[in-house]
C-alpha cells in the first residue's frame, strides 16, 4: 500500500509497492479524471523509473519519469492543464526506498 499526502492543489504519493489508481491519488473524489499541470518524481537511488499510464495498467502511457542521479528530481508540465485519469503502472516501475511522486492540480 502506497502512502498519500494531499494538501490544497497538490497531491504527493509515496512508498508504492503495488499500482496507484486515480481514486487513490486523488482521495477517492468522483470523477477521478482531474486536470493535472505538473507530474514531478523524486527518486529513492539512482536510475529509479516511475511509469504513468491513463486509466489502468493497458492505458496509454502518459508519462514516463526518472534521472540517472537520484538528486535531481524529474517534471512534466501540461501548459494549460491537461486531464487525466493517472494509473501508476508498478510492474513497469523502477522504485527504491525514498521515492516519491507529486501531483499538482491545475
Amino acid at each position: 500500500m502506497a502512502t498519500f499526502v494531499r494538501s490544497a492543489n497538490f497531491f504527493e504519493v509515496s512508498a508504492i509497492a503495488a499500482d496507484v489508481n486515480a481514486w487513490e491519488i486523488f482521495r477517492h473524489k468522483t470523477p477521478t479524471i482531474m486536470k493535472v499541470k505538473r507530474i514531478e518524481f523524486i527518486a529513492g537511488a539512482n536510475a529509479d523509473v516511475m511509469v504513468i499510464k491513463q486509466t489502468n495498467g493497458s492505458g496509454p502511457e502518459i508519462t514516463r519519469l526518472g534521472c540517472p542521479d537520484a538528486s535531481q528530481p524529474d517534471r512534466c508540465y501540461f501548459d494549460g492543464g491537461q486531464y487525466m485519469e493517472p494509473f501508476i503502472d508498478f510492474a513497469d516501475c523502477t522504485l527504491n526506498a525514498g521515492h516519491k511522486v507529486i501531483f499538482e492540480l491545475e
